[in-house]
């Protein structure tokens, strides 16, 4: 009798470890894509699987830049870390204007450090941002827009 009651508490303890294990990956997976289900469920955007590959990868903390036409030159101008290229028939641009997505935090930081230390000054217009190299020499036109509760649609333009 004795032998039934000690097998029975090895299988709960079992039991138990299984939920426990089972309830902390539930939790982790939770806090790990938090912000993409609520992305997806409180936007107003959009959401497909473009738009969920491009916010995963925005993520990456990534040094990023582009080079945008100035006139007769190409100019090699910085971005956000984790900036990611964003087109799709959702979201098109015109030509010789880009756009990108980024998250919020990685928009302050490079409006407020990033832009300032590669030789940018900043004026903000609401949603534009007019960025020139301390030398006037390169000028960028930047409008960004909320992209979920998380990220940012930025459009860049470097007019003639």
């Amino acid at each position: 009798m004795k032998s039934h009651v000690f097998i029975m508490n090895i299988k709960s303890k079992g039991v138990m470890t299984a939920a426990v294990g089972a309830t902390i990956f539930v939790l982790l997976l939770v806090a790990f894509v938090n912000s993409y289900i609520l992305s997806a469920i409180i936007s107003s955007e959009r959401i497909g699987f473009y738009e969920i590959s491009a916010m995963r990868a925005a993520r990456a903390d990534n040094e990023a830049s582009t080079v945008l036409n100035h006139g007769d030159i190409d100019i090699r101008f910085p971005l956000p870390n984790g900036a990611v290229a964003f087109e799709n028939e959702t979201y098109p641009i015109d030509d010789g204007i880009k756009q990108f997505l980024i998250t919020t935090e990685a928009f302050q930081h490079y409006t407020n450090e990033l832009l300032p230390q590669k030789g940018f000054k900043v004026e903000q217009f609401g949603a534009l941002l007019i960025v020139e190299s301390i030398d006037n020499t390169v000028r960028v036109d930047m409008v960004f827009y909320m992209f979920t509760r998380n990220f940012m649609r930025v459009i860049l333009n470097a007019p003639q």
